[in-house]
């Protein structure tokens, strides 16, 4: 679990503009829900602010949408995490394996599938 708050900070981004790419994503209904919970934050004004908790997977969501060198850095770490879990993984969709470029891999998701 994060925060937009947090988010802004690593990613060099206003939390603004993080508060608009949330509430702009182009997931559904039942994602957002389960994912982003909008709460509240008091600045050392107190002055009170809306943010969002996010889970693991509502932070990916968000992210994979976001330009810039942090951006990249995450991705790629994100890519290859996962790359070697590929393409047998339980949840890549069969219709999504057609993908792969690499006739190996293809090879590989063909006797998965």
């Amino acid at each position: 679990m994060t925060t937009s708050l947090i988010v802004a900070k690593k990613f060099d981004r206003r939390h603004d503009n993080v508060l608009q790419g949330i509430e702009t994503l182009e997931c559904s209904p039942d994602f957002n829900l389960l994912n982003f919970q909008e709460i509240s934050y008091t600045d050392d004004k107190n002055r009170t602010y809306k943010a969002y908790n996010m889970t693991r997977d509502g932070f990916v969501f968000l992210v994979m949408g976001f330009t810039g060198p942090k951006a990249a850095k995450f991705k790629e770490a994100f890519i290859n995490e996962f790359n070697p879990k590929l393409p047998c993984s339980p949840w890549m969709p069969p219709d999504y394996r057609r993908f792969f470029h690499s006739r190996e891999v293809w090879q590989e998701a063909q006797e998965c599938a």
